[in-house]
């Protein structure tokens, strides 16, 4: 057995680093102060930010596949930049929303009894008093978004019928090549998942063993494994793994972290000199560089101090500064370039992570950047996510009912990014109610408002028993009242119907006529009664009120021409006068 090495000594070291200097000086080159340990290795230039061992190392072999990117370093970056942060847990609460809604397919047959078993059995499948299906649903997408790939397992009775969800951390699990195994290795234990939806073989499920990963198709195993719905993004790299958007900004995600930390170390320890001590013509004292030493030993509650030197006979100190730069909070350009590329790569607008920006002229570019985020990535997100879970529902509900996979009446739908303001809404909602392109019912819904309800109305009776009628002929009808059994008076019921008008457009409204504000052949108008529908209209209009005030500004200019002139003239004939005056006195 080979004998290890001994360690130099640290005074060998020091030497060799001090000839090694001595040599740059030489050459003109400059090096930096080099701080050793006890045992002469060079200690508090680099931090350390390595992550645990990788607990699948020596298990890729036996058929699991590496990612593209270290899904553990990816998860660990997650929570080191704040702006990198935010922007995925932004796009999750985006994309997840305030939870889901049922949407029918068809709205003619709805059957509102149909969609609240389905919501509750879906609500089942994650039934516990810290952890329900939003909140699965929301884990998931947070590792979609940081990971590419989201995971989540399914567990079943003896009857292979659904009974419970649970969320599993993507970074802890790996696919295997042959697409419908998946492998996860904690703390030296493994265990063994079946891709839910893996194809069939032979014509017959395959199962696997959770404690062995062997696949069977005939024999059932001895101990099943649990089902893994994969929720993936497209991938250029891997068919296995998806890749997630902020790919592209790791490199400006460790410039940014390699910025904070050269401030941290300043404020740590200020171990970059910047000033020169310079001793000439000083009296041989073996102290005196000690003392100086000492000096600049500078405690971090107290990093400016004075320093006081004593000196005798005619020598000098000289300080000279090596460096005329703000060492205090440095970088600053860096880390705003950082930010802007890290939210670039993941077409995050800064205001949804209060990193508000100014738009040219100190315009709002708010409502353009987010319709923009809402379109282009919130949107395929929440599109990615409902095919995926209505995919699951479909099948498995329809195993709970014990029928075969069927297209479902109702269609899960994640909660819909609202950027718009109350009062923006409501305008779009009496624009299109005023020029008749929705019926009262459908412009109460934009705004979150019930059908229109008013008082049940029946036949008035006269004191005859026989019922009143109109001049036209018709009843005449009254709110729906009942008497008091005991005094005979009317008592009004808070019975109540939908409202006729509720299916009328604007122009059908009782008291609307042709020409009438908002009417059939009349300029649409919204709330505060400005035109938006006649362009052209508006455009006379302005041209006409412009000529009038160029009018008004020419008048006003010619009458103060007149007064000018007649003062001007007036004055002339003054001076004539009293030079009249003047001669008359002569």
């Amino acid at each position: 057995m080979a004998e290890t090495p001994k360690r130099p000594p640290r005074e060998r070291v020091t030497k060799a680093v001090k000839q090694s200097q001595a040599q740059a000086a030489k050459e003109g080159r400059v090096l930096k102060m080099l701080f050793l340990d006890e045992q002469g290795d060079p200690v508090g230039e680099y931090a350390s930010s390595q992550l645990p061992e990788n607990p699948f190392a020596g298990q890729m072999g036996s058929g699991l596949q590496e990612p593209p990117y270290r899904l553990e370093q990816l998860v660990y970056l997650a929570e080191m930049h704040p702006v990198h942060s935010a922007a995925l847990e932004q796009k999750t609460m985006d994309i997840v929303g305030k939870g889901w809604e049922w949407v029918p397919r068809d709205a003619d047959h709805a059957d509102e009894t149909y969609k609240d078993e389905l919501n509750d059995w879906f609500e089942s499948l994650s039934f516990d008093e810290e952890l329900d299906m939003r909140e699965v649903i929301w884990a998931t997408e947070l590792d979609i978004e940081t990971t590419g790939w989201g995971l989540i397992e399914i567990a079943r009775d003896p009857s292979a019928i659904a009974k419970r969800l649970y969320h599993v951390p993507a970074h802890t699990v790996r696919a295997h090549r042959d697409g419908w195994r998946l492998c996860q290795i904690r703390d030296s234990r493994k265990v063994w998942f079946r891709r839910w939806g893996a194809p069939l073989r032979n014509g017959k499920e395959v199962m696997v063993d959770a404690t062995t990963g062997a696949i069977t198709v005939s024999k059932k195993p001895s101990n099943p494994a649990n089902d893994l719905l994969v929720i993936r993004r497209p991938s250029r790299r891997s068919d296995w793994y998806g890749i997630p958007g902020y790919i592209s900004s790791i490199g400006w995600i460790t410039l940014a972290l390699a910025a904070r930390d050269d401030n941290l170390f300043f404020f740590s320890n200020r171990r970059e000199p910047r000033w020169a001590i310079i001793l000439t013509n000083l009296a041989d004292d073996p102290d005196l560089e000690e003392d100086l030493r000492r000096s600049f030993q500078v405690d971090l509650r107290q990093p400016y101090r004075n320093l006081l030197i004593p000196i005798t006979g005619p020598g000098t100190i000289n300080f000279q500064k090596l460096t005329d730069n703000r060492l205090e909070g440095s970088f600053e350009k860096l880390s705003e370039r950082a930010d802007k590329a890290i939210m670039v790569s993941h077409r995050v607008p800064g205001e949804r992570i209060a990193n508000a920006d100014v738009g040219s002229l100190g315009g709002n570019i708010v409502p353009e950047a987010s319709r923009i985020y809402k379109e282009a990535v919130v949107a395929p997100g929440q599109e990615l996510l409902n095919n995926r879970l209505n995919r699951f529902i479909e099948i498995e509900y329809s195993k709970f009912l014990g029928n075969e996979p069927e297209l479902l009446p109702w269609k899960l739908e994640m909660d819909d990014l609202d950027l718009g303001t109350d009062r923006e809404e409501l305008d779009l909602a009496a624009i299109a109610f005023h020029s008749n392109m929705i019926t009262l019912r459908e412009a109460r819904a934009k705004i979150k408002l019930e059908p229109l309800m008013e008082k049940k109305k029946t036949p008035a009776i006269g004191p005859d028993g026989q019922p009143l009628l109109n001049p036209d002929g018709t009843p005449q009808m009254q709110e729906d009242q009942t008497l008091d059994p005991n005094t005979n008076d009317p008592l009004s019921t808070e019975d109540e119907i939908e409202s006729p008008k509720n299916d009328m457009l604007f122009s059908e409204l009782p008291g609307v006529s042709a020409g009438q504000a908002g009417a059939p052949g009349a300029p649409g108008v919204g709330t505060g009664g400005l035109l938006h529908n006649d362009r052209e209209g508006r455009r006379d209009a302005a041209l006409a009120a412009i000529t009038k005030d160029l009018k008004e500004l020419a008048e006003q200019s010619r009458m103060t021409q007149d007064v000018l002139e007649r003062s001007a003239e007036e004055d002339q004939l003054a001076r004539r006068a009293e030079r009249a005056a003047r001669a008359a006195k002569t």
